[in-house]
């Protein structure tokens, strides 16, 4: 009974012996395995500007040790590689597909390039993979998604080409699929969106994957139509499929995605005309159009997008007017309307858009003035440029606006009439004055006809002896005494040399008298006897030109006779006669 228990007990102990040692033989080959796999990829890599892993990756420590490697607790067995951003240059070794218990390669950011190895579809228990930023080139390898553990699947920014793979959909737990910028062709296969886990695609077609929050597709060369199924993707907040070949119009249940923050179609092949219900969108904050193939009219209901801050609609087929409801997007801070046929005036409701910081709608055909409250203020003519009629200060290098020309005439004529037309007016009057003396003084033009009849003296004027004389202005008669009408004048102011207080029809001849000989009927010599009146008749008719005053005889003489057959005329016997008959 005892040596079998003895047997026993020595049986299980050398049992336990060798499984120990097998499991240890197991362990080491396997540590071995993911020492030569790190090793391969350290003599892929052909350029290591800071010589970390020539200086940590040796063999004479452990690699768990070793830089951006992690290792299990039990077991040592890689379980994350981790190199990005350390600038090597290299190529990826198919020996990284004997890393079973990988779950993590992160390469991101270096300079890798040839093809992504095939092989790595050997690691099941793979997660993330993260190849992004390096010049990785040729296709996808499909057995890639048949890692059916992978959750991330990054590709973007390389060099690859080919389509993606149709078996993508036998990835059931993938998440985030990001292609972007990987220069891929082809149609998108209608598999991707029958992932209903996917939360972060880069690759489109996902009718059935409503959880999907954003979708990168950018600057591939993806070609085909967006489906209509877009619009079930109602978790959807950024939409990014910019730069590829994708045609067709944009499907009406896209603009059914109230959620959507951020819809980018720039620089595609999208065609047809941007309906009204864009303005159900009201969450989107940033919507970039440009370089597509729509055409008609922008949509007004583009004013209901209160939270855009982005609006770009370069395409060179949009017409019609600038919508004035644009003026209420108070948040807007970019608005970029340049290369189409927009017509009409800039509205001045863009005014108020007090965010604006880049304002873009050159090469249009609009027209009129360019506004200037607001931040109008800050842009420069490169924002205005090559239309068809705008105008507004010359900064802008367009022309002043009629109005604004019409205006200035105004203000100019304005400060002629107040401020310089009164003093040129005073000096020309002064000017004309002195002529006029100057002239008169020159003109010695008398009519041949007689005095005036002596039936009109009583209502005689200026006016009327420059009718009957000719003359512009006779002698030295001022100006002051010669305009008033004669009606006005009392008849015995001069007769005899006595004034009188009475009217008569004859004072005017004395005026004129006075003024032909520059006497009157109070000077001195009349004082002994000799009347004004007699006096002047005791000259006629051969000594007139004795009493006349010798200032009009003064200057050319070419109207002398003229002057004195005028005066002769009025100094006749008959009119003296008339003189001499007082009225008390």
């Amino acid at each position: 009974m005892q040596w079998g228990r003895f047997t026993c007990l020595f049986f299980v102990s050398m049992l336990s012996m060798f499984l120990a040692k097998k499991c240890i033989s197991i362990s080491t080959r396997n540590n071995i395995t993911d020492q030569e796999a790190l090793l391969a990829l350290k003599a892929a890599i052909t350029y290591d500007p800071e010589n970390i892993l020539a200086r940590n990756w040796s063999t004479n420590a452990s690699f768990c040790n070793w830089v951006g490697i992690t290792s299990s607790n039990r077991g040592q067995r890689v379980t994350e590689l981790n190199i990005s951003g350390m600038g090597l240059v290299g190529a990826i070794p198919p020996q990284l597909g004997n890393l079973s218990f990988l779950r993590l390669i992160d390469v991101k950011g270096n300079q890798f390039h040839g093809y992504i190895p095939p092989e790595l579809a050997n690691l099941r228990r793979m997660e993330y993979l993260l190849f992004s930023s390096n010049n990785f080139t040729g296709h996808i390898p499909e057995s890639i998604f048949n890692m059916t553990s992978i959750q991330n699947i990054d590709f973007s920014f390389n060099s690859l080409s080919g389509t993606i793979p149709s078996n993508v959909e036998n990835v059931p737990n993938l998440q985030h699929l990001m292609l972007q910028y990987s220069n891929l062709t082809g149609h998108i296969p209608a598999s991707v969106f029958n992932i209903s886990t996917l939360l972060w695609l880069q690759q489109l077609y996902l009718c059935k994957a409503s959880s999907l929050i954003e979708l990168y597709l950018r600057r591939n060369r993806l070609s085909g139509a967006l489906p209509d199924c877009i619009g079930l993707l109602t978790s959807l907040r950024i939409l990014a499929l910019d730069a590829n070949a994708l045609s067709s119009p944009i499907p009406m249940s896209l603009w059914g995605l109230k959620d959507l923050l951020t819809l980018m179609l720039s620089f595609s092949s999208f065609n047809g005309s941007l309906p009204l219900q864009v303005g159900q969108m009201v969450a989107l904050t940033q919507l970039n159009l440009s370089g597509n193939h729509f055409f008609g009219n922008i949509p007004s209901t583009l004013g209901q997008l209160k939270d855009l801050s982005t609006l770009f609609l370069c395409n060179k087929r949009f017409q019609g007017a600038i919508p004035e409801s644009l003026g209420k997007l108070k948040g807007l801070e970019m608005l970029d309307l340049s290369s189409n046929n927009l017509s009409g005036n800039i509205p001045k409701s863009l005014e108020e858009l007090e965010s604006l910081v880049y304002f873009n709608v050159s090469f249009n055909a609009l027209e009129g003035e360019i506004p200037s409250g607001g931040r109008f203020i800050y842009f420069t003519a490169r924002s205005f440029t090559s239309n068809k009629a705008l105008c507004r200060p010359p900064r802008l290098q367009v022309p002043p606006c009629s109005s604004d020309s019409h205006h200035h005439s105004r203000t100019t004529k304005s400060i002629l009439l107040r401020f310089v037309l009164p003093p040129v007016a005073y000096v020309v009057l002064i000017v004309a004055f002195i002529l006029l003396l100057i002239h008169q003084r020159r003109q010695r033009i008398i009519p041949n006809g007689g005095a005036l009849p002596f039936a009109n003296q009583r209502r005689i004027s200026y006016l009327e002896l420059m009718k009957v004389f000719g003359l512009k202005f006779f002698c030295h008669i001022s100006y002051a005494l010669l305009i008033m009408q004669c009606n006005s004048c009392l008849a015995e102011y001069g007769l005899d040399g006595v004034v009188s207080t009475k009217i008569d029809v004859y004072s005017f001849g004395i005026m004129l008298m006075e003024t032909f000989t520059r006497r009157k009927p109070t000077d001195d010599l009349f004082d002994g006897g000799v009347s004004f009146t007699s006096w002047v008749k005791a000259s006629l008719p051969s000594s007139t030109m004795n009493i006349v005053d010798s200032n009009m005889l003064i200057g050319e003489n070419r109207n002398f006779v003229n002057v004195e057959k005028c005066l002769i005329s009025f100094f006749d016997s008959n009119r003296l006669t008339l003189l001499n008959k007082r009225v008390i």
